[in-house]
C-alpha cells in the first residue's frame, strides 16, 4: 500500500464512491453518530479520506479535539479544503500523515475512533498487530464506528453478489495504490478478542455495507 496511489485517487474518490454504492457509504459512516452517549472530548479518526465524516463530527460534538491520521497527503489537503468554510473549527483538527502501520499508537486517549472504509485495506495478520493497537488508545468505554464493505453468509444471491464486487473492488485498488490484501477479513472476533463489545449493527444495500458501533470494555 502506498501514498502515491491513494494521492491520485483522492480527486476522484467522491465519483468513484458514488458510482460503487451511491449515498450509502456516508450513510453508513455516519450512523450511530446520534446514537453516542456521554462526552466526546478527543477523537481518532485512522484513514478519513476526503473529510466527510470529519466534517460531522466536528458539527456534532463541538467540544471534540480530533486527531486524523491518514497516509495520503493529498487527502489530508482535500479534507482541510472541505473545513474552509468553517475556518473556526480548524484549531480542534491536528492532521497527521503516516503509514499507519508505523505509527505509535498513544495509551487510554481517546473517547472516540472511527475507521470508515479502511481497515478492509489490511491483510489477517496486519489486523491482528493493529486492531489491539487502536484498542489500546481508547480510553475504557470508549466508542469505535467502523463501516466497510462486507461479504454476508445469505442470503446466497446477496453472498454472490458481494463476492462478485470484492474481487472486482480488490482487483482495482491493489493495481491502483499497491494494496497488500486481496481479500476482506471480517474483523469480529479481532475486536471481541481486543475485549471491545458491539453494541450496534446497522445493513446497508441489501447486507453489502455493514456499519458497527463497538464499545471498548470498561475494565
Amino acid at each position: 500500500m502506498n501514498a502515491s496511489g491513494f494521492d491520485c485517487l483522492a480527486r476522484s474518490y467522491r465519483a468513484l464512491e458514488f458510482i460503487l454504492a451511491g449515498s450509502m457509504m456516508q450513510r453508513a459512516r455516519t450512523a450511530h453518530l446520534a446514537s453516542l452517549a456521554g462526552p466526546v472530548g478527543r477523537v481518532l479518526m485512522l484513514g478519513e479520506g476526503p473529510g466527510r465524516l470529519l466534517e460531522r463530527v466536528l458539527q456534532d460534538f463541538p467540544d471534540a479535539v480530533v486527531t486524523v491520521v491518514d497516509q495520503s497527503a493529498v487527502m489530508l489537503q482535500q479534507a482541510r479544503r472541505r473545513l474552509g468554510s468553517f475556518p473556526e473549527v480548524l484549531d480542534r483538527v491536528e492532521w497527521i500523515q503516516v503509514d499507519l502501520r508505523h505509527w505509535v499508537f498513544p495509551v487510554h486517549r481517546y473517547d472516540l475512533v472511527s475507521t470508515p472504509f479502511f481497515l478492509d485495506c489490511f491483510r489477517q495478520d496486519e489486523l491482528e498487530t493493529l486492531v489491539p493497537q487502536i484498542t489500546r488508545s481508547l480510553k475504557p468505554g470508549a466508542y469505535w464506528l467502523l463501516a466497510d464493505f462486507q461479504i454476508p453468509v445469505n442470503p446466497a444471491w446477496q453472498r454472490w453478489r458481494a463476492t462478485l464486487l470484492h474481487h472486482a473492488m480488490y482487483a482495482f485498488f491493489r493495481r491502483v495504490t499497491g494494496l497488500s490484501a486481496s481479500h476482506w477479513v471480517d474483523p469480529d472476533i479481532l475486536l471481541t478478542r481486543a475485549r471491545m463489545k458491539r453494541t450496534r449493527r446497522q445493513l446497508f444495500g441489501a447486507g453489502l455495507i455493514r456499519s458497527d458501533c463497538w464499545v471498548r470494555d470498561g475494565c
